[in-house]
């Protein structure tokens, strides 16, 4: 049958894209569509798709290019190969409110998450303190953290009012929490401490745990939830309950993981491997 033909969408800009490529290639013929050029791929012959579009490519392609590939990535899914990661998954990924309204709406603890506007703070009643974050998921590695209701309005006035969409969620006083990478069925979880400031939050030291700390009906009812939009590869963050048997609050959803080098160094036979089996899973069912 000949070597398969594997197409890589997204950037090649980092670590773990880099690595990806380089581990699939030593079993598949890949082709890489850099959505930072305006390549159309949609007709281009390929076995299988595997997504890797960062949200933050907004910022560094513009909202018109991401638009296309996304399309382009419907198109595939209609006419031709299996996509990991499909374009409705990447639509839920891009807005925070709406992973906050269908994860809850499947049953999940997800963090309570609010719109915010510049004339009124939110469209919901706000708890405080309050961490602010981007309606669109980014790269942050602080984020401010507001008392009160008028820290929060300055703020909000104080930005231009062409500035994207925000949103805001409540403080959880917690020294840890966990981030779970999920590659088909298999995942690694990552222990991360939180480092409080008056005026901001953001990720301490950051270890490997050997194993999830959820329970097993948790795992169950969030793979069912994220295969129903065609996740296949993704992560969660998340707060334990105090007594760490229970997942408290979902607070991120991320299809496309910028994977640390140092958690590649440690887990690279494992991470690949999973990586293998998902795609020789999504060939199997679609042949």
């Amino acid at each position: 049958m000949g070597t398969k033909k594997l197409l890589y969408v997204g950037e090649v800009i980092d670590y773990s894209d880099r690595w990806l490529i380089e581990s699939f290639g030593k079993y598949y013929h890949v082709t890489i569509c850099n959505v930072a050029q305006r390549q159309r791929f949609g007709k281009w012959r390929h076995d299988i798709v595997i997504n890797r579009l960062y949200t933050s490519a907004f910022q560094r392609v513009g909202e018109q290019r991401v638009k296309e590939v996304i399309q382009n990535l419907y198109d595939i899914e209609e006419s031709s190969a299996p996509v990991i990661n499909s374009p409705r998954a990447y639509e839920l990924d891009i807005d925070r409110l709406s992973q906050f309204s269908y994860f809850s709406a499947k049953g999940l603890p997800f963090i309570p998450t609010v719109r915010l506007v510049k004339q009124l703070p939110c469209d919901k009643p706000l708890m405080y303190p309050l961490v602010l974050k981007p309606n669109r998921s980014g790269r942050q590695d602080k984020l401010p953290v507001f008392e009160n209701v008028m820290q929060l309005l300055t703020f909000l006035k104080s930005l231009p009012s062409d500035s994207a969409p925000l949103v805001g969620q409540p403080v959880i006083h917690r020294p840890e929490c966990y981030r779970t990478e999920f590659v088909g069925d298999l995942s690694f979880t990552i222990h991360q401490q939180i480092e409080f400031s008056p005026t901001h939050l953001g990720l301490g030291r950051r270890s490997i745990v050997t194993a999830d700390p959820f329970l097993p009906s948790f795992r169950s009812q969030l793979l069912e939830s994220v295969t129903a939009v065609g996740a296949d590869a993704f992560s969660v963050e998340y707060f334990m309950s105090e007594d760490e048997k229970n997942v408290s609050a979902i607070i991120d959803f991320n299809l496309a993981s910028n994977y640390p080098q140092w958690f590649v160094a440690d887990m690279a036979r494992e991470l690949r491997e999973a990586w293998l089996i998902l795609l020789e899973r999504k060939l199997k069912e679609a042949s």
